[in-house]
């Protein structure tokens, strides 16, 4: 993904949940749904214009964002708040399928691809087995944060299911993450590990999607 591309997906990802919540907590659904149009729309023109990595990654991009963008218009025009609880529920379901895809037989997980290509090429069989179950681990997150999103769409105030699925679900993610970095270093020190920066900048250069895919 080119740079100004990675630019414009973070800056997207990091605008939506602050506005979609700031426009929900005032009551202002109409404008929540405008801002899920436009940053769909946006998402949209970046996969057309090749921002977003491989055409496998592209396609998986436009159809995500184009029912988004499709159920928000739809949201205007009736006035209603449905397509709101949409992008948690499909970008968890679509991260479950990426993750869980790469657990079928004969497949490399995922997080031991990630291993390969952020940290070191050569895995022994003991790192394997841990990689192995860290995909476990991601993808029986996206499961339960889809899950989440869906039960707090039903039973809980509209202002309850934002602050869950346009804050707190990034803080799990963000646990997970760095919580799993140190927890490996300190359960490997035997092995040379990168600085926490360079493997976060070592797993933005990884275009997942398209990792997630079989060769």
């Amino acid at each position: 993904m080119p740079a100004w591309g990675k630019i414009v997906t973070g800056v997207l990802l990091l605008a939506y949940p602050l506005a979609v919540h700031l426009a929900l907590v005032f009551d202002q659904v109409s404008i929540a749904s405008i801002v899920l149009l436009l940053i769909s729309a946006s998402c949209i023109v970046a996969s057309l214009a090749g921002a977003m990595g491989s055409w496998r990654s592209r396609s998986g991009f436009l159809l995500l964002f184009g029912t988004i963008a499709a159920f928000s218009l739809l949201n205007l025009i009736a006035h209603t708040r449905y397509a709101l609880y949409l992008p948690p529920i499909l970008i968890n379901l679509a991260m479950l399928a990426i993750f869980a895809n790469t657990l079928l037989p004969g497949r490399e997980p995922l997080i031991t691809k990630f291993h390969r290509l952020t940290i070191n090429h050569n895995i022994d069989s003991t790192v394997t087995v841990y990689t192995r179950r860290l995909t476990w681990i991601w993808a029986c997150l996206f499961a339960a944060m889809a899950l989440e999103s869906v039960v707090l769409a039903v039973v809980a105030p509209l202002a309850v299911w934002s602050l869950f699925t346009n804050f707190l679900n990034y803080v799990f993610v963000a646990t997970l993450l760095v919580g799993e970095y140190f927890y490996r270093i300190v359960r490997y020190r035997d092995q040379s590990h990168p600085s926490l920066s360079q493997f976060l900048r070592n797993l933005a250069r990884v275009d997942w999607m398209h990792s997630s895919h079989p060769k």
